[in-house]
């Protein structure tokens, strides 16, 4: 519903839409307005670059996610393991009936430090690998599409022709200059 209000705003490029609602908390019927803003089109490729952008951004994260996922079941497991050795191991020096050749032991402790230095290992990797595609991800791939940003309110890093935030659609803050 347009009205004088909901001219659009060559300025900005946004269109004002009104909302009216009813309050059920209150004693009497209260109506209030609330303005949502929504980015204007400016060509027709624009929302066809929008999603495009959006599905490739859609498909990394998912695919990082696996990975990390697959990282962390590497991780939850090889502690499982190492728990369990250290657990072996305590229980049989307090087993008198049961008391381990030092072979046994000597073959224990060897499993547990393998198993200690690759959960190193693999907490290193992922760490690295975390960093790396945090630096990857902040990167300027669009240079000739101006600088990207990040949301003040929940610090996503957009693409520098959107106008409003990918994850939580607040609109871009406009800098000072």
């Amino acid at each position: 519903m347009y009205g004088g209000a909901g001219a659009p705003n060559a300025e900005i490029g946004y269109h004002d839409f009104r909302w009216s609602g009813y309050d059920s908390n209150a004693s009497t019927r209260q109506v209030y307005d609330r303005q949502l803003t929504l980015p204007r089109k400016r060509d027709v490729n624009f929302g066809v670059t929008a999603v495009s952008i959006f599905a490739a951004q859609e498909q990394q994260l998912e695919a990082l996610q696996r990975h990390h996922e697959g990282q962390r079941q590497q991780l939850t497991y090889m502690r499982q393991t190492l728990e369990s050795s250290q657990h072996q191991l305590s229980r049989l020096r307090m087993d008198v009936s049961a008391i381990p050749s030092p072979q046994q032991m000597g073959e224990l402790k060897e499993v547990i430090q393998t198993l200690e230095i690759d959960l190193r290992e693999a907490r290193n990797n992922l760490q690295v690998q975390t960093v790396q595609s945090k630096m990857k991800e902040e990167q300027d791939l669009y240079t000739d599409e101006g600088v990207r940003w990040y949301c003040a309110d929940c610090s996503f890093l957009n693409h520098p022709l959107m106008t409003l935030c990918e994850k939580c659609s607040i609109p871009r803050a406009r800098s000072a200059s």
